[in-house]
């Protein structure tokens, strides 16, 4: 599963590398990525942190010494991690909910980790490091994207290109409006082409 975990974070450098200078593949695979580690953490996080192999994960001898207390925190981490990377993606596509997703995903990864914190103290097991990386990881991607104005990246990105960062910006205060929705895209396909040349 590391080795998954790995290759999609490369595919998401890459693809956020593609995407800022306006390449075609930039969007689907940052999209894609983000998506794929949601499907995960969703449903795979058990196996991550426990260090099972995916063939193992069905078979109940797996689970004879894996304590109640890990099964659970590792559902309740893949949730809060699917979440993040949920609300990455919808900051992505410039949706409302983005920033309520990934606050709700810091919430959940936050009681985790303190929850996490106080077990460590008593068992330092692999587990917990396991557990603690992602929770970097995740965790501060998540609250450098919480913590900036929802513009911000639109604006270093696209400084040079002033109607685009406007379009955005009156599209961000009246959400509802899909005429403003539909500038800002027009105005970003302008971008496109002008970089395409």
């Amino acid at each position: 599963m590391k080795k998954t975990e790995i290759v999609l974070g490369i595919i998401l450098i890459a693809g956020i590398i593609q995407r800022w200078f306006y390449l075609p593949l930039g969007t689907p695979l940052t999209i894609l990525s983000l998506l794929i580690f949601t499907v995960v953490y969703l449903f795979l996080t058990v196996a991550i942190l426990n260090d099972i192999k995916l063939k193992d994960l069905f078979k109940g001898e797996t689970f004879k010494d894996i304590s109640n207390y890990q099964i659970t925190n590792s559902v309740l981490t893949g949730v809060s991690l699917a979440i993040v990377n949920l609300g990455l993606y919808l900051m992505l596509i410039h949706s409302a909910g983005a920033k309520l997703m990934i606050l709700l995903g810091l919430l959940g990864l936050s009681v985790i980790l303190i929850i996490g914190l106080t077990k460590y103290l008593k068992n330092k097991t692999t587990y917990f490091s396991r557990l603690f990386i992602r929770i970097a990881i995740f965790g501060s991607i998540g609250l450098t994207l919480f913590l900036t104005p929802i513009i911000f990246w639109t604006e270093i990105q696209h400084s040079d290109h002033p109607a685009y960062v406007q379009a955005v910006r009156e599209a961000y205060e009246n959400p509802e409006n899909k005429e403003l929705w539909v500038k800002a895209h027009q105005e970003f396909k302008k971008i496109v082409a002008e970089h395409q040349k």
